[in-house]
């Protein structure tokens, strides 16, 4: 089975309601592993799409969104690794645009590439300097987005101790620009990753995966953002 990763950001209000429509513009491009964001309100449609194992936890506090936001699909074919939710950051102000934040991720061996983990991601938004691209210090929400910046270095390096080759999957609500070193394109450039950006969204893989990542059509009936898909070989 050829590697194939899908960056799949919704938009929630117009998703909810609508499962049936995502889970077919998801089959429409047939990959192997899924990365969604503001999916929270579409999880039973999701966990019942055929071939597929859904990865979100239970138990945080927020009980609405949260870990429910950014849930990974993996075709159930492939050999589980590990997989699960660590927390990112709590929620901050204001709740409508800052609730607790989550990263998944999904470890699986894929044929011969080997193993593969696949870490999603949806951090705060509102936190950037547009002028100087750096990371704001004057609100907890931007704290807050350092402090799950500090925890994506983390992840990224243990699944690098495992032996793991990594893909990433994201509305990161940053842009390219500057040299923070709380950027998420710099934590991910400074681990030797290769990172394809279209605006606030990204695909970024270890070089042995040697992702050709293009844009892909998704209704605007679902989304805001692009949908980016990366395919091995």
């Amino acid at each position: 089975m050829a590697l194939s990763v899908l960056h799949a950001p919704l938009h929630a209000p117009s998703a909810v309601g609508r499962s049936d429509v995502v889970v077919r513009e998801i089959r429409s491009h047939a990959p192997t592993i899924v990365g969604l964001t503001e999916a929270y309100g579409i999880l039973d449609g999701l966990s019942r799409m055929r071939g597929y194992r859904m990865v979100v936890e239970t138990g945080g506090l927020d009980r609405r969104r949260g870990q429910k936001d950014n849930p990974v699909l993996v075709r159930s074919s492939l050999r589980s690794l590990g997989s699960g939710q660590v927390i990112g950051c709590d929620a901050s102000t204001p709740i409508k645009i800052a609730p607790e934040r989550w990263f998944t991720y999904s470890a699986q061996q894929v044929d011969e590439l080997g193993s593969v983990c696949h870490v999603a991601l949806h951090p705060h938004a509102a936190v950037q300097v547009e002028s100087t691209g750096r990371l704001r210090v004057d609100t907890d929400r931007a704290r807050q987005y350092g402090r799950q910046m500090t925890g994506f270095a983390a992840l990224l390096d243990f699944a690098v101790a495992m032996g793991w080759l990594v893909v990433v999957t994201g509305d990161l609500n940053f842009r390219d620009r500057g040299d923070d070193a709380r950027s998420p394109y710099r934590i991910m450039r400074d681990r030797k990753l290769q990172v394809v950006v279209h605006g606030i969204d990204c695909i970024a893989f270890s070089r042995g995966l040697g992702l050709t990542v293009s844009e892909v059509p998704a209704p605007a009936t679902i989304t805001d953002h692009p949908w980016l898909l990366g395919v091995a070989g």
